[in-house]
């Protein structure tokens, strides 16, 4: 009986010790954010409009400029230079780093 008695509060103070000392975060990775770099090949400016974010940049020749999104979005880019137009759209999931090569391409090569 002595034995019991010992026993039973180092057991509750076991499980309260353990309980307590659980304590779980939710986190959410990357903090839900994901991020797309464009690189211009082109011969001059790019001019590049995000239409979601109502967001206009401009990327010198031979640069790389990044934008961090929102993650698990749909996007709509308008890419613009001399003789160059381009609209398209990219998911951009969550933790993404994603590369967007801006270049002029030659058909039916």
């Amino acid at each position: 009986m002595k034995s019991f008695r010992m026993i039973l509060p180092a057991l509750v103070f076991i499980a309260i010790f353990f309980t307590l000392g659980c304590k779980q975060e939710t986190t959410v990775p990357c903090e839900g954010v994901g991020q797309i770099c464009f690189t211009n090949k082109l011969d001059s400016i790019a001019v590049i409009n995000v239409l979601q974010l109502n967001l206009q940049f401009a990327i010198l020749k031979d640069e790389m400029q990044c934008l961090t999104v929102t993650g698990d979005q749909a996007y709509n880019f308008r890419i613009t230079c001399n003789d160059y137009y381009k609209d398209t759209t990219l998911v951009i999931s969550t933790c993404e780093d994603a590369t967007y090569i801006i270049k002029r391409t030659v058909a039916g090569k």
